[in-house]
């Protein structure tokens, strides 16, 4: 969606790990919704992402299953451990058809500012790709 396939664009989506989380917000819908929902979530991530149920811990202490977007890590879509400043380069020139990706990044970065959602490799991505 912020990238074409002659200029990638780098998005910052979720990427497996067991000594780290994923801090957001996790909206509930009625069981009669799950194929307009997931249908729009497929159409709003792109084809680079895929959609899964993860257990979420709420903030009660409950935990539920939610479905999450996480990384295709096919080598068609996946860009692989490429060094910040590589995927800072790319981001500098990819666009698609939602538009730059710099302008994804900034969006990214200030809903994760209005939400109080710290993020390191957020906000050093940002940092250098306005440099």
């Amino acid at each position: 969606n912020w990238g074409s396939e002659r200029a990638p664009g780098p998005t910052l989506g979720l990427e497996p790990s067991t000594d780290r989380q994923c801090v957001g917000t996790a909206f509930e819908f009625r069981e009669s919704s799950d194929a307009e929902v997931r249908a729009y979530l497929e159409a709003r991530e792109g084809a680079g992402f895929i959609l899964c149920g993860k257990n979420v811990l709420l903030p009660d202490g409950s935990v539920a299953e939610a479905l999450t977007s996480v990384n295709r890590r096919d080598p068609d879509w996946y860009l692989g451990d490429l060094p910040l400043r590589e995927r800072v380069r790319l981001a500098h020139t990819a666009c698609g058809v939602s538009g730059s990706c710099r302008i994804y990044v900034s969006n990214l970065h200030r809903k994760l500012r209005e939400l109080n959602i710290a993020d390191p490799a957020v906000e050093e991505f940002y940092r250098l790709l306005m440099e």
